[in-house]
């Protein structure tokens, strides 16, 4: 009897900590809308220092990049943040709208360099930490793609 109340018990220590982690732990593929986005979408993307607003730069991707932001974001994780502030040292911000061309749908991304981002109307209005440390790196390649996309 001893020994059943003892796997029981473990039963629900695992259950609780595999609920936790997937508490915490967002893939890129759960942010609402990513899946969607394909070539018919608008998507935009704001560059700029923070508290700098008059000089962002804005680019319009092209197919080509937005499956490849679509696939960043896809293949990156992270960890939602419970405090209503958080602090990171990059001042670069990223502002990523996806206009879904349906004349109702939209997908707001801001991010706070490649430290946290925040999805409007998702995760309760939190920020989520990226656990991507190449996520800058990936979105200025993309961004600066030869070729492709164009500069508003």
């Amino acid at each position: 009897m001893k020994r059943v109340k003892k796997i029981i018990v473990w039963a629900v220590l695992l259950l609780g900590g595999v609920s936790i982690f997937a508490f915490f732990h967002v893939s890129g593929g759960q942010i609402k809308g990513i899946k969607q986005i394909s070539d018919r979408c608008q998507v935009t993307v704001a560059k700029y220092q923070l508290l700098e607003w008059n000089q962002r730069e804005e680019y319009v991707l092209d197919g080509q990049q937005i499956e490849q932001l679509k696939q960043l974001i896809l293949g990156s994780s992270f960890t939602r943040v419970l405090s209503d502030s958080v602090r990171f040292s990059d001042r670069t911000a990223y502002d990523i709208t996806v206009d879904f061309q349906d004349g109702q749908h939209f997908l707001s991304i801001h991010c706070l360099g490649g430290e946290y981002l925040s999805v409007t109307d998702q995760f309760g209005g939190k920020h989520l930490k990226n656990n991507n440390r190449e996520w800058v790196a990936a979105l200025e390649q993309i961004l600066l793609a030869e070729g492709t996309g164009t500069e508003k």
